[in-house]
């Protein structure tokens, strides 16, 4: 499974379009989730299994629900549509990124 959503990776001033996820992190005691995410340049970058341009880990609220796929919870976190009036900067920087950077990814099965 992967997320397509063109991303500027600012130190290398190219674009990323699919991005991996690679880990999931539970915190129960926390109720959060942190997805550990690989962004490389195409399709056929990540199938050559050429270097991400980027790895990022970002934070999740909540957890998946008994029984439900953790990295599947994580990208439909991910790909959700940010709030109403949420002005997204896609661009992963040195900086940090939005917490909705991948907000209406399209989930690829990979």
């Amino acid at each position: 499974m992967a997320l397509k959503k063109e991303i500027l990776i600012a130190a290398v001033g190219a674009p990323a379009t699919i991005h991996r996820v690679d880990s999931v992190t539970i915190n129960k005691l926390g109720n959060t989730t942190v997805a550990n995410i690989s962004s490389f340049y195409s399709t056929s970058a990540l199938s050559q299994g050429l270097q991400p341009l980027a790895q990022i880990s970002m934070p999740l609220e909540g957890l998946p629900a008994k029984g439900q796929d953790a990295w599947e919870f994580a990208e439909a976190a991910l790909a959700a549509a940010a709030p109403d009036g949420e002005t997204v900067e896609a661009v992963i920087g040195q900086q940090g990124v939005d917490r909705y950077i991948f907000a209406s990814a399209e989930i690829l099965d990979l």
